[in-house]
């Protein structure tokens, strides 16, 4: 009864449960069209490959073989994206513009935003138009220094 009961209910393979990884073969084909070509996507990757291999092979199953076993060659160093993330909490940005009221006076606006707190650092609003670099009010920045940032957010002692 037991050995009858394992036949039926028990798996007749014992192979991992879940998809098949794809072969060496496959594997080897996708990573060397991308380093022969670096600016085809997944999706012309698969069209290749389905193409050479006349076999079945989709963009999601080309990026994640691409995410796994292949490395951009960094020749022209980080992009930007890479930069931005890197100092996104010691990045400030400005903005200068022009305005016009409702009683059609003009007003020039210089803001400065942390990009990494939303915050408004400071701005100056000068009226009328601007006759030199010294109409326009300066913002004091001189309590978000790079030195006194620093010493906040990592708990250094002030020297002096």
């Amino acid at each position: 009864m037991n050995r009858k009961y394992r036949q039926l209910f028990s798996s007749k393979s014992r192979k991992k449960p879940g998809p098949k990884r794809p072969s060496l073969e496959l594997v080897q084909l996708i990573v060397e069209i991308k380093e022969k070509n670096p600016i085809y996507g997944c999706e012309r990757i698969a069209y290749l490959v389905s193409e050479l291999l006349n076999d079945h092979a989709d963009d999601q199953t080309v990026r994640r073989i691409l995410g796994k076993y292949w490395t951009p060659k960094g020749g022209k160093g980080h992009s930007w994206l890479t930069f931005l993330s890197h100092t996104k909490d010691s990045l400030w940005s400005v903005d200068f513009f022009c305005t016009e009221s409702i009683l059609l006076q003009t007003h020039w606006i210089m803001l400065v935003m942390d990009q990494f707190t939303r915050k408004i650092i400071g701005f100056a609003i000068q009226k009328g138009p601007l006759k030199g670099e010294s109409t326009l009010p300066t913002i004091n920045l001189e309590k978000y220094s790079w030195h006194s940032y620093c010493r906040e957010r990592y708990m250094l002692p002030k020297t002096a």
